[in-house]
C-alpha cells in the first residue's frame, strides 16, 4: 500500500483501497506534483485530518488542522504526533505553514509556530528534547490549514549540526521569543 504527499490545485485528502494522497494546495499548479511517495504495512485514521503509517521499523504521517491560534495549535499537533509515534525516534517533519511570515502582534507566524514546536518537545522529552529534535522544514501553504508531515522509527539517528553555525535550538533571542526546535540533518 502506498502514501503519497502531492502538491495540488487543492487541499484534500483521498483514500483508495492501496493508496492515501495527501493533496497540498500550491498556488500555479496544474496537475499534481509528488511529494513524497512512501510504502506502508498498516494504516490508522486517527481522527479527521490525523493518519499514521506503519512499514517494518518504521511510522509515518500526516496531521492537518485549520489555524486559529498557530501557537497553540502547533503544540496541540505536535503534542499528538510525539504521542503516537511513543517510543520511535523522530527522524524528520515537513511543516506546511500557512501565511508564515505573516505579524500577529509584532510576532511573525513562523515565531509563534515554533513556540508550540518547543513546548510539545519539551513537554514530550524533558531536558533530553534537544536530543530528539529531527530536521525539519518549515514553508508557506496557501490555505488556512497547518500540515506537518513526520517519520519516525525505532532505529537511534543521530541528529547533527553545521559546526560553523549555531544550532537552531540554541539561536539568540534576537531571532524570536524562543528558538526553532529542529536540526539541521538527521541521519
Amino acid at each position: 500500500m502506498l502514501f503519497e504527499v502531492l502538491f495540488s490545485d487543492k487541499n484534500k485528502v483521498e483514500f483508495l483501497k492501496n493508496t492515501t494522497f495527501l493533496y497540498l494546495e500550491s498556488s500555479k499548479i496544474e496537475g499534481n506534483y509528488p511529494l513524497i511517495s512512501l510504502d506502508y504495512s498498516h494504516k490508522e485514521i486517527l481522527s479527521k485530518g490525523f493518519c499514521y503509517f506503519e512499514k517494518d521499523d518504521f511510522c509515518f504521517g500526516f496531521i492537518s488542522k485549520k489555524v486559529k491560534d498557530i501557537k497553540k495549535d502547533s503544540k496541540k499537533c505536535y503534542d499528538k504526533i510525539l504521542a503516537k509515534i511513543k517510543k520511535n525516534n523522530p527522524y524528520r517533519f515537513w511543516n506546511f505553514i500557512p501565511e508564515i511570515n505573516k505579524k500577529i502582534n509584532k510576532n511573525e507566524v513562523y515565531k509563534l509556530f515554533n513556540i508550540g514546536r518547543r513546548e510539545a518537545f519539551i513537554s514530550k522529552y524533558k531536558g533530553r528534547y534537544s536530543k530528539k529534535l529531527a530536521a525539519a522544514t518549515g514553508v508557506d501553504i496557501l490555505n488556512d490549514r497547518l500540515t506537518i508531515i513526520f517519520i519516525a522509527g525505532k532505529k537511534k539517528t543521530r541528529h547533527l549540526e553545521n559546526p560553523n553555525q549555531i544550532p537552531p535550538y540554541k539561536y539568540p533571542k534576537k531571532y524570536g521569543i524562543k528558538s526553532p526546535s529542529f536540526s539541521r540533518i538527521s541521519s
